[in-house]
């Protein structure tokens, strides 16, 4: 087979799979941003019927519903204090948290081990400062969190290597390209050095015909 059609044919897959790669990501993107749209719309509606219920509370004479807040703050972050306030007629979105109270709870460990891990926040902001990274999951215990640390730990090994895979083979390809780039070039500058010795020796010697 020539080089350069083998050259070609590597350009082509490679093009090909950077096409699917583009299309996958853009698909992805899509998704991502009618699910966001989705979720502001649900935010919305639990807003708008957060304010009705809010408003028969008080037409009732009840005041605010401690555990609804309570449920309210800590579970659905979405939820503003502000939406909470305005509800249930608190003066301002920082008394809210006097009516929540901390968040203390107790869950089983979701590593399935059959210990009881706990949690205690005082603030809505712990819940950003403590993402669900496998290091700081409070959902699990600390064998479970350890074991979990372990086992990212071998995925991203994993990931790299295939990552160093990746790159050799491009970097092959790549080299390829190059060496098959300059045979052709070394195959015109072999043709022209013979054919100009040829008309040295002719210019030199003479025609043998003539």
């Amino acid at each position: 087979m020539d080089q350069s059609s083998t050259g070609g044919t590597d350009e082509g897959n490679e093009a090909a799979r950077l096409r699917q790669a583009l299309l996958g990501l853009s698909d992805a993107q899509r998704r991502v941003e009618e699910a966001e749209e989705q979720l502001h719309g649900a935010r919305d509606e639990a807003n708008r019927i957060l304010r009705l219920f809010g408003a028969r509370l008080a037409s009732d004479g009840a005041g605010p519903p401690r555990d609804l807040i309570r449920v309210l703050y800590w579970d659905y972050p979405m939820i503003s204090a502000r939406e909470i306030a305005l509800a249930f007629g608190i003066r301002s979105p920082g008394e809210v948290y006097q009516f929540a109270g901390p968040d203390v709870r107790s869950i089983p460990c979701l590593g399935g081990c059959g210990l009881v891990v706990n949690r205690a926040l005082k603030n809505r902001s712990d819940l950003k400062a403590k993402p669900y990274s496998s290091r700081l999951d409070w959902r699990y215990c600390d064998e479970c969190r350890a074991l979990r640390v372990e086992e990212e730990a071998a995925r991203q090994d994993e990931a790299n290597r295939a990552r160093r895979q990746r790159e050799w083979e491009e970097q092959a390809i790549l080299q390829r390209a190059i060496d098959e780039g300059l045979a052709e070039v070394d195959t015109e500058i072999i043709t022209t050095v013979r054919f100009q010795g040829i008309r040295r020796y002719i210019t030199e010697n003479g025609d043998d015909d003539g």
